[in-house]
């Protein structure tokens, strides 16, 4: 489920002379609320806070995190104080849904985290971190602060980074009658192609239009700033985008010579696993001395799908729309990855394969996500079911109550009309009918089968890593079946997609396996 800087690229690939006109992307106006409600789905608020904001190693927006808090707005102003890009009111029209600084206090219940005075901190404990340090600038639900770490391509040390995670594209809202009810696991809302578009023109005005840098390094340096001071960020500055403009460039040419039309995402929509690839095997292969280009590798955004809900995933073997992936630690990893997270897939003088992604993080997120196994036993011994997030249930109290007679119809309608394919709800005991579940093996596991024959969709999302085929160095010693079953075949150059992505997904942080 995720983005990469894909678009941002292609967006520094334009020419200046056409940024400077009325560029900003067009956002929709947003209504007041005046209410945030996070609906009842089986978390604390304080795991629930942790869960929006912990890091997963990324660094989807390729400046320092300062950088991110210190611009403008891509708008040019004429007077009056300038608006900054991370702006609470901002970020919200690309569809992010705003967050506290912390807890503690009453401010925290305006946006909906209704905690008892000291839970948040017994809740964060958990999680081996202080309230402060969750979300210290107020950043949108989905934001994340990845402190500094040592590049694991360079084993140069980075400054803090800002990325997004599992919960920008996994949490929804819905805004009805002055409301914000907010929904963990479900359906982000988010536009992050309009996000990036805007984040690029602003770095672009930044450094084109008079008075702008020495705003922004005000905020990154301070007002104390030395000349030396400003000249190194500038120069930092500069490099930063003429490295990002050459890429862009790259992109963009390599996306025309494909000759495969672009189709466009928009808000609620992302071709997730074309991204991961295009940033894994292209982004993350630009600066390698290699003896093909990466930017081969780039493919045309073509399966823009809606964000899948979470809640329950994490106890299925196989996840993502296609059953492409076994095993969510692995999902969420390529997350990571698609996200931006670092791996060093170029220097041999290090340890390759060896990245950012937190993996204590990112294994504490399923195990809030999944809550005990479903299938011990409960009264009667019937299965216990879902223990971890849960869909939220109607609010009545601000959506109304639902008419008794057409709640009965509609059930028999998807009875009739849509469980041959959905099957029952999760909440319905005939879910759980042996009919639906293959027999328990030896460990007790049951599976739940849908055959893609049956599924009748357009078939562009999974085609991506049925057909997708990518080059990679020598030194990587890829073979063309992922390793995933314990084999080994001679290295390939030009495996396909997915087997190149499932053997680089089973390395260690420190890049062992």
């Amino acid at each position: 489920m995720t983005p990469s800087r894909l678009c941002f690229l292609v967006v520094l690939g334009l020419q200046p002379i056409g940024l400077l006109g009325a560029c900003a992307p067009t956002l929709p106006t947003t209504s007041p609320v005046r209410e945030a409600r996070w609906l009842a789905q089986n978390w604390k608020p304080g795991e629930r806070y942790w869960y929006h904001h912990a890091s997963e190693g990324t660094s989807t927006f390729p400046i320092p995190y300062a950088w991110f808090m210190a611009l403008e707005q891509p708008e040019v102003r004429l007077g009056g104080e300038p608006k900054l890009l991370a702006d609470e009111s901002y970020l919200k029209r690309f569809g992010f849904i705003p967050s506290p600084k912390q807890l503690n206090g009453g401010a925290a219940s305006e946006y909906g985290y209704a905690a008892e005075p000291g839970s948040a901190k017994a809740d964060l404990a958990a999680y081996n971190q202080m309230e402060e340090e969750v979300n210290p600038d107020g950043l949108p639900v989905g934001f994340a602060r990845t402190r500094g770490y040592a590049d694991p391509v360079t084993g140069k040390p980075l400054p803090d980074q800002v990325g997004l995670t599992c919960a920008a594209c996994h949490t929804g809202h819905i805004e009805y009658n002055g409301v914000s009810l907010r929904i963990d696991g479900g359906s982000a809302v988010t536009d992050l192609d309009k996000l990036t578009k805007a984040l690029g023109i602003a770095l672009l005005y930044t450094e084109m239009l008079p008075g702008r840098f020495d705003r922004f390094a005000d905020r990154v340096l301070g007002p104390d700033r030395t000349a030396e001071q400003t000249a190194a960020l500038r120069g930092a500055f500069g490099e930063t985008l003429k490295t990002l403009k050459s890429q862009g460039d790259r992109i963009t040419s390599a996306i025309k010579r494909s000759g495969v039309p672009t189709v466009e995402e928009g808000f609620n929509r992302l071709d997730a696993l074309t991204r991961i690839g295009n940033t894994v095997f292209a982004v993350d292969l630009a600066d390698g001395n290699l003896d093909f280009d990466p930017f081969s590798n780039i493919a045309a955004i073509t399966a823009p799908v809606k964000y899948p809900h979470i809640w329950n995933a994490s106890w299925f073997n196989w996840v993502q729309y296609d059953a492409s992936i076994m095993q969510p630690m692995v999902r969420n990893a390529g997350e990571a990855m698609g996200v931006s997270a670092r791996v060093n897939l170029i220097n041999p003088d290090r340890k390759l394969y060896a990245s950012s992604v937190p993996v204590d993080n990112i294994y504490k997120m399923e195990q809030l996500l999944a809550g005990p196994n479903p299938w011990s036993r409960g009264p009667g011994g019937m299965p216990t079911g879902f223990q971890g997030l849960k869909a939220p249930k109607w609010p009545e109290e601000v959506l109304g109550a639902i008419d008794p007679a057409k709640r009965a119809h509609g059930e028999a309608l998807y009875r009739e009309i849509c469980q041959g394919c959905h099957f029952p709800p999760v909440s319905d005991p005939a879910f759980w009918d042996a009919k639906f579940w293959t027999k328990p093996n030896n460990a007790n596991q049951s599976y739940l089968i849908v055959e893609p024959k049956n599924v009748g969709t357009d078939p562009a999302q999974s085609d991506i890593l049925q057909y997708r085929k990518v080059q990679v160095p020598a030194f990587l010693k890829v073979d063309d079946n992922g390793s995933c079953d314990g084999s080994s075949t001679p290295p390939v150059t030009q495996p396909h997609f997915a087997n190149a992505l499932a053997l680089l997904w089973q390395f260690r942080r420190d890049g062992t396996r």
